[in-house]
């Protein structure tokens, strides 16, 4: 009882609000029905029971109730009612594939850059990550073979190992080969795999190897592919002293690829020997043709998931016997012929493409190519303001923009910005920097907000005084010419006048100019406005032509720049002075905190001392199981392979 509490929940709960308008309308029609029948105001008291039926009252009730049942019944059978979770088989994909990498110290060998040990490695990581089935282990193996990874369903682990592997971690140098493939045989085994791949990553195996490999091997069923890598030219060897490897004789050994020797292995133990290629058709093939032709074997799985066995179902079971009574007495048919009575609802337009895309899809198809009729398509409120954003209606986005993530505040101060409001777009700026402070679009944007704000205001001034100076121009230019009329000609005079009619053109010329400049400085947002405010200082310094109110503009930049300079000034100031309070107001650091402070340098410093070792615990791992197999070695548990020892191979 106590798990059928803990688990029963509805799957789709918002159906029973269903039930709600079904006990409204119930309620309404039992409460018409009792106004209707109340005969006690009309008729005597005792001829009420001679002149009503009370059985009459409780069969029109009946449908009413039966109906309630019925609406109630199919709201919880709709919101699906359970409390019983299904185990569902899954077929788990088991074929399992063990990778054996040579580490041999020939690996290093650069006969292909950067070297056969880095392109094996970048190969093997470009195959796990194709391989998204499976099994798959890893075994490295130089003068002995170790497990890096059991089989495991997680290629990334693999893959984040890799890095750390490399020919000088091993702890015998060497190439043992055979001890690698029996070592693949246990894992196998020991994971019950019957029938597996073995895929052999190597530059070459000596030939004194084989006849203990095809004899480890002759009764195994494990598919065997050899990946050689190398060149048949070859390359010397590279150690760890700078130097190159010599054999016992003090010659030069130069490492180089036997593709036959290894291909004529492959074909002896029942496998492929596959070349390394410079393109994906090794690993396509190693996909295709290999792994997928081992049979692959797959295991079912009882796990518990998230699906609930459904009980609404059976509800209607109760439904069915009501509906069948509810036909007979003709209460379907009367809700039928009042479905068919009532009028025509009126329906919106239909297209074709509303059975396959929604009008959000359909808008964002329109987003680029016509933002105005997308911000008519869309529903969704913020995509909308978006459309009207690229279609430059801007003072419906700030309103489609009205909320109050940072997101939406940072979009409507750019709206706010182009329709030239910059006391809101500057508010907005700073309410979206409130909730991210860390956001360096909305600091730009409110800097170039700001000054703007400043340039329309410099604009509107000099506006203001143009009328003045115009005037006390043509003042001075009157009574020179008065002065000058004694002196001066007719023809003059006429010069004269053609001069000051021009200059007031250019005057009027020059004011419908900065207010033509005025509304593009207005209309320009994001990070192109400040290229748009250089670009007005210098257009209007250019148009400005009367030497006297280029003077007083230089004056009023100077001004500018000096009341710019002093506010900083005082900011630098105001901060010194914050910050020499705050050390003035903090509280003395007593002798124990200043002990943990240096003691806690001090052991920063000695861990930056540490050297950055990924492959630590790898040859810490290798180098105790090569002391354990030591020992067994001593005591006659385990033996080296036949023919020549492992450290004389490269």
């Amino acid at each position: 009882m106590t798990e059928f509490i803990n688990n029963f929940h509805f799957i789709r709960p918002y159906f029973l609000l269903l039930a709600i308008p079904a006990v409204f309308l119930t309620y309404l029609l039992l409460r018409r029905e009792g106004k209707g029948v109340q005969w006690q105001t009309v008729i005597a008291p005792h001829l009420l029971p001679s002149l009503l039926d009370g059985k009459s009252v409780t069969q029109k009730k009946f449908p009413l109730y039966t109906l309630l049942a019925l609406w109630l019944l199919g709201s919880i059978a709709l919101a699906g009612p359970a409390w019983t979770k299904l185990a569902e088989p899954v077929q788990q994909k088991t074929d399992a594939l063990v990778v054996v990498w040579d580490l041999s110290p020939s690996m290093l060998a650069q006969d292909i850059k950067p070297s056969r040990l880095v392109r094996s490695r970048l190969k093997l990581i470009d195959l796990l990550r194709k391989r998204k089935e499976g099994l798959t282990g890893l075994i490295a193996y130089s003068g002995e073979a170790h497990v890096v990874t059991p089989l495991t369903d997680d290629t990334e682990t693999i893959i984040s190992l890799l890095a750390g592997l490399d020919p000088n971690i091993m702890p015998a140098k060497g190439s043992n080969a055979e001890m690698a493939l029996e070592t693949a045989h246990q894992l196998l085994k020991d994971s019950g795999i019957v029938s597996g791949n073995i895929l052999f990553i190597t530059d070459g195996i000596d030939s004194s190897a084989h006849l203990e490999m095809l004899q480890l091997h002759e009764t195994a069923q494990h598919a065997i592919t050899l990946w050689g890598i190398g060149t048949a030219a070859g390359a010397p060897i590279p150690i760890a002293n700078g130097g190159f490897a010599y054999d016992r004789n003090r010659d030069m050994v130069i490492a180089s690829l036997d593709e036959r020797e290894l291909s004529d292995l492959a074909s002896k133990l029942g496998g492929l020997y596959l070349p390394f290629s410079q393109n994906e058709f090794d690993i396509d093939t190693l996909e295709s043709f290999v792994f997928n032709s081992a049979g692959t074997e797959t295991k079912e799985t009882d796990r518990l998931f998230d699906k609930w066995y459904e009980h609404g179902p059976y509800l209607l079971l109760f439904l069915l016997p009501i509906a069948a009574l509810s036909f007979r007495r003709g209460w379907l048919l009367s809700v039928v012929f009042m479905a068919l009575l009532s009028g025509p609802q009126q329906a919106d337009a239909f297209e074709w493409r509303d059975m396959w895309q929604t009008k959000d899809q359909q808008a964002m198809e329109l987003l680029n190519s016509d933002p105005a009729a997308a911000a008519e398509t869309f529903k969704n409120k913020d995509w909308q303001a978006i459309s009207n954003y690229k279609a430059g209606k801007f003072g419906e986005a700030a309103k489609g923009f009205d909320g109050a993530r940072q997101q939406d505040l940072y979009n409507q101060a750019n709206a706010l910005t182009h329709l030239g409001d910059y006391d809101k777009a500057i508010e907005s700026y700073k309410k979206s920097l409130e909730l991210n402070p860390e956001f360096e679009d909305a600091q730009h944007n409110l800097n170039i907000a700001k000054k703007l704000k400043e340039l329309s205001e410099q604009q509107q001034d000099s506006q203001d005084g143009e009328p003045q100076e115009n005037s006390e121009q043509n003042n001075q230019q009157d009574s020179e010419q008065d002065s000058q009329q004694s002196e001066s000609n007719s023809e003059q005079q006429s010069e004269q006048s053609k001069d000051s009619q021009q200059q007031e053109s250019s005057e009027q010329q020059q004011s419908e100019q900065s207010e033509d400049q005025q509304q593009t400085d207005n209309a320009q947002t994001s990070k192109e406005q400040q290229k748009a405010l250089d670009e007005t200082y210098g257009k209007e310094s250019e148009q400005e032509t009367p030497e006297a109110e280029s003077d007083e503009q230089k004056e009023r930049l100077e001004e500018q720049e000096q009341t710019a300079t002093q506010q900083t000034n005082e900011e630098e100031q105001k901060q010194a002075e914050n910050e020499e309070q705050k050390f003035a107001e903090a509280v003395p650091i007593t002798q124990e905190e200043m002990e943990q402070q240096e003691a806690d340098q001090a052991l920063e410093q000695w861990l930056r001392k540490v050297p950055d070792d990924p492959s630590g615990l790898l040859r810490n791992k290798f180098r105790y199981e090569y002391g354990q197999r030591k020992r067994e070695l001593q005591q006659n548990h385990w033996k080296n392979p036949n023919g020549e020892p492992p450290e004389e191979r490269w």
